[in-house]
């Protein structure tokens, strides 16, 4: 079960509650065409280390895109470490 928590614990709309997911968010995989191509076009750069971040459901609501952009960021702070 995922949660969303507001940057600002006092905010008022601040909510520890789970969101809810009426259908599957896409995966990543055969129909990912981009990253592929991404990937080759660094590698041909000479750039061979890539990690790519997901930002997926953020046209779900305002409480999907906010939860899925706080996980991206989290990702990212992660990978660049």
């Amino acid at each position: 079960s995922r949660s969303i928590v507001s940057p600002s614990a006092s905010s008022p709309t601040a909510t520890d509650t789970p969101l809810p997911s009426p259908t599957p968010l896409p995966t990543i995989g055969p129909t990912d065409t981009p990253t592929p191509y991404v990937r080759t076009f660094l590698g041909f750069l000479g750039i061979t280390d890539v990690e790519f971040v997901y930002a997926e459901g953020l046209a779900r609501g305002e409480a999907h895109k906010a939860q899925a952009l706080d996980e991206a960021t989290a990702s990212i702070l992660e990978v660049a470490a």
